[in-house]
């Protein structure tokens, strides 16, 4: 019964490492769940939080501190497209809406300073 034993050990133990390459050969990483509405609800009221923090520091010249939130925007983002692709998406459009509308702004002003020859 002893060798029985040894046998089927030694089988399990060759066995073994070809079931474990096989099962990661399939697929590296098992596929996230998404983020719960609570959860992409608070990443998104960060990501507002923290850009405006943006802004004050580059607000107040200091580049150190604009950097380096600048840095973890970009790391609260990346949760948010992992964990909610959905809110990614709508936040892109957000951001290109904004630049859109900055450039607008940015037009007024000057067709404004042309148009009265700088009196406003």
């Amino acid at each position: 019964m002893g060798s029985r034993a040894a046998l089927a050990a030694a089988a399990a133990a060759l066995l073994l490492p070809g079931l474990s390459l096989a099962t990661t050969e399939q697929g590296a990483e098992p596929p996230r769940q998404k983020g719960s509405p609570a959860e992409c609800a608070r990443l998104h009221k960060q990501i507002a939080y923290f850009e405006g923090m943006v802004e004050r520091a580059e607000a107040l010249d200091n580049e150190l501190w604009a950097e380096r939130t600048e840095q973890h925007v970009e790391l609260l983002r990346d949760q948010q497209r992992e964990r909610c692709p959905d809110d990614a998406a709508d936040s892109a459009a957000k951001a290109a809406l904004v630049a859109f509308a900055n450039l607008l702004k940015a037009a007024g002003k000057a067709a404004l300073t042309y148009f009265t020859f700088g009196a406003f």
